[in-house]
C-alpha cells in the first residue's frame, strides 16, 4: 500500500472504486486513476487533472501571510452574515410586534392565550357573526 492509499481507508467517507479482480485492487493506482498529481490526491473537492494544471496556472495562495489574508476576509464575511441574520431577526419580530398592535386597535373581543418565543404576547380574537 502507498502513503497515498491510506488516508481514503481512515476516513468516514471513502471514494469507492471497482475493479474487476483483486489482483487489480491491489496493483490500483489513484494518481492514475483520477488523473492528477500525488499531492492532490488526498483533495476531496476541487481536485484537478493534469491536463488542467498544464493548460492554465491556478492562483492558489502560496505565503502563509496571504493565506491569513484569505482566513481574515472569510471571518469577517462570517460576522457580517451573521449580523445581517440578526437584524432580519430583529426587524421580524418588530413587524410582529406592529401587527400585532394593529390588530389589538381593531374591533372585536381578544384573549390573550399566553407568550411567544420573544415574550411578547398571543392573542386570540373571538370569533363575530357577521350580518
Amino acid at each position: 500500500e502507498s502513503e497515498d492509499e491510506r488516508p481514503a481507508k481512515k476516513n468516514k467517507s471513502n471514494h469507492i472504486v471497482f475493479v474487476d479482480s483483486e489482483t487489480e485492487a491491489r496493483t490500483f493506482n489513484p494518481v492514475k486513476h483520477l488523473d492528477t498529481l500525488p499531492e492532490l490526491v488526498n483533495r476531496k473537492f476541487n481536485r484537478p487533472s493534469v491536463k488542467t494544471l498544464r493548460e492554465s496556472s491556478i492562483a492558489a495562495p502560496v505565503t502563509g501571510r496571504e493565506l491569513k489574508d484569505i482566513k481574515k476576509e472569510r471571518e469577517r464575511l462570517y460576522k457580517e452574515l451573521a449580523s445581517r441574520m440578526k437584524r432580519e431577526e430583529e426587524l421580524g419580530r418588530a413587524e410582529q410586534e406592529i401587527t400585532t398592535q394593529k390588530l389589538l386597535r381593531g374591533k372585536g373581543r381578544r384573549k390573550q392565550v399566553g407568550k411567544d418565543k420573544y415574550g411578547l404576547p398571543v392573542y386570540k380574537w373571538k370569533a363575530d357573526r357577521k350580518k
